[in-house]
């Protein structure tokens, strides 16, 4: 599935700013499932990558990526490529001084893995 730019980018796009707050749950929830099985040794965990950060640039989207972040960073072999991939530090920064509670410790963990 994530094998697929287009369709990666569409996910990134639905749940981000999807006027329907369903289609957005699901999108974010693919996405989410994807970041639990899709590690860097996939030749598509990029097209994932890409969609993440696509996707923390949304409101209501912020939440459940940085989660699928911080899942993503608990594997060592992910965190090189999250350290290195573009804007997703800087997007995790500013997540981190937007966000509270839970969602705050999410992105400052996934910051302190990578």
């Amino acid at each position: 599935f994530c094998h697929y730019p287009e369709c990666m980018s569409m996910l990134a796009t639905q749940a981000a700013d999807d006027g329907s707050e369903e289609t957005q749950r699901v999108a974010l929830k693919v996405l989410s499932r994807l970041a639990i099985f899709v590690d860097a040794t996939a030749s598509c965990h990029v097209h994932l990558l890409t969609a993440l950060v696509g996707a923390l640039a949304g409101n209501n989207a912020v939440l459940p990526v940085v989660a699928a972040l911080k899942h993503q960073s608990s594997k060592p072999p992910n965190r090189t490529a999250l350290a290195t991939f573009p804007r997703l530090l800087d997007a995790l920064g500013d997540a981190s001084r937007a966000l509270v509670g839970e969602g705050r410790t999410h992105a400052l963990k996934t910051l302190f893995f990578v």
